[in-house]
């Protein structure tokens, strides 16, 4: 007798571990930039230079990397920017990794404050969030037949999971250019920039993955010409495109995870001479998961008739996709200015990261508890301080629809602010209407005894001797037909023939006739 096994490609994560790090440093001026009287605006970033497993350790090696936009009144040229790195290095418990195992970082930045200590020192200090994980990809062995004589009794049961059919790292790359309007002067240096991500979404194709999304840009710079004031551009570039991908179909599930690794922007002349066109290039590192769905049978237990069987049994894991969808949330709210960083002139900039604090299952859903953090550029009412910023964070609570979801589940959610919107109420008041997504995929692991191995001895006689060879039994609640052969040493299709059964179908206080025949 032997089982016939199918292999299912399953991945399952490892270990995980989540590590919050607070990098603070105190940062000098560059020599060649004139003193600061006030910091308008600041950003950051973490760029990750080294991930390395060892026994049950991750060493991560990386840089903060931080901009300030700041003021200043030693210069005629009032705005000035300056960008500066703090390096770290981290050592982060993961029982159960080993070297050489492939681990994922994600990083959410809580906190960035920049603050100034004196004309020509800055405090940079940022809270940071790491998620690390390793996953791993095994092939799990279904019994999905038996070859055997007649004298065994086997059953299947129908089971639906997803195997993970593609697991593949990527690059996507954006190169995208844009004109300035021609009621703006040539740019003769860029003060400051910002380029992001609004949203991006997959699609699977065969044979390749489709790409599309919208990039936020935005810069301040200096036009041509003594007299030219410091001017601003912003625009929104949708970009689309396809990641080449070697067996994966349409009917495929994506999960597909992306940071950014790289941005540039240049400034080159259009077809006058003139320099007017800013060109952009992104790349994207994609973590590229592609499930398809199996649905098949495989055998659940094993009895015999005239021979005694036993089965191995291991517990496992079939992972199934519960959920995929994406939600949609306004988050709308007011700021108020402080009186000493001036009065709004004209709003410049504006852009929002989310944070979610916290994630509860709740009934058919996810509920998610976070903040987004919303920065706002505006020109001032004061020449001496032309422009100045305001930051407010705005809470939100958002139940995502998840069907069927229980505890145990695991879930990945994604979030974006795909939208920013701000509007004057008057000089000293802003109004904010933000659109958040959430990318959310929820998976199901039922775990279940699957069948590893099948022994045949010969019957135990002592206990055959002890079971009548003809008896009426009584159907208690929880029997089957298939337990009761099993106890008797009885084919169920026997059984079904002495008491004329159509089905399977029994119930409590039915009488069946069991006989036992000796072979």
């Amino acid at each position: 007798m032997e089982l016939i096994k199918k292999n299912i490609h399953m991945d399952h994560m490892k270990c995980k571990a989540v590590t919050q790090v607070t990098l603070e440093e105190d940062v000098n001026i560059s020599d060649n930039k004139p003193d600061v009287s006030k910091i308008v605006f600041e950003k950051g970033d973490i760029k990750i230079d080294e991930v390395k497993a060892s026994q049950d350790h991750a060493f991560m090696r990386g840089k903060l990397l931080f901009s300030i936009l700041y003021t200043s009144s030693d210069s005629e040229k009032t705005v000035w920017s300056m960008e500066g790195s703090i390096p770290f290095e981290e050592q982060i418990n993961m029982e159960g990794l080993r070297p050489g195992d492939s681990v994922n970082v994600n990083w959410s930045m809580e906190d960035l404050s920049i603050g100034l200590i004196n004309s020509r020192k800055i405090s940079v200090r940022s809270l940071i969030t790491f998620t690390l994980a390793s996953h791993e990809l095994y092939d799990m062995e279904l019994p999905v037949d038996l070859s055997c004589d007649d004298s065994i009794e086997y059953r299947r049961k129908k089971i639906n999971l997803w195997e993970i059919a593609v697991w593949k790292k990527d690059v996507f790359r954006i190169k995208e250019e844009m004109e300035i309007p021609k009621n703006l002067p040539n740019i003769f240096h860029i003060i400051w920039e910002n380029v992001r991500p609004l949203w991006m979404e997959f699609k699977v194709l065969d044979g390749k993955i489709g790409v599309q999304g919208e990039l936020s840009v935005f810069f301040l710079y200096e036009g041509e010409g003594d007299e030219s004031p410091i001017r601003f551009y912003e625009a929104v570039l949708p970009f689309a495109g396809v990641v080449e991908c070697s067996g994966c179909l349409e009917n495929m599930i994506p999960v597909i995870h992306y940071q950014k690794s790289q941005q540039e922007m240049e400034i080159r002349p259009d077809f006058d001479g003139e320099q007017r066109i800013a060109s952009v290039e992104f790349v994207f590192d994609l973590d590229i998961r592609l499930y398809e769905e199996e649905n098949t049978e495989m055998i659940s237990d094993v009895y015999g008739v005239t021979k005694e069987i036993e089965t191995v049994e291991n517990e496992e894991d079939l992972k199934s996709i519960l959920v995929k969808n994406v939600g949609k949330q306004k988050v709308t709210g007011r700021i108020k200015i402080k009186s000493e960083n001036g009065r709004i002139m004209q709003l410049v900039h504006s852009e929002a990261d989310v944070v979610i604090d916290n994630t509860t299952i709740v009934d058919e859903g996810i509920e998610i508890n976070g903040s987004i953090t919303v920065r706002i550029l505006y020109v001032t009412n004061d020449d001496a301080i032309p422009f100045s910023t305001v930051k407010e964070e705005l809470p939100f609570t958002y139940t995502i629809e998840a069907p069927g979801i229980k505890e145990g589940c695991t879930y990945t959610i994604d979030p974006n602010v795909e939208q920013i919107n701000v509007s004057m109420v008057d000089s000293e008041e802003i109004d904010v209407k933000a659109l958040l997504s959430y990318h959310t995929v929820v998976f199901c692991n039922n775990t279940s005894a699957v069948i590893k191995d099948v022994t045949v001895s010969e019957l135990n006689l002592d206990l055959l001797s002890k079971l009548p060879s003809i008896v009426i039994y009584i159907v208690k609640a929880g029997d089957s037909l298939w337990q009761i052969g099993k106890r008797y040493y009885v084919p169920v299709a026997r059984i079904k023939e002495l008491n004329g059964l159509t089905s399977d179908l029994i119930y409590p206080g039915d009488k069946l006739l069991i006989v036992k025949d000796f072979y």
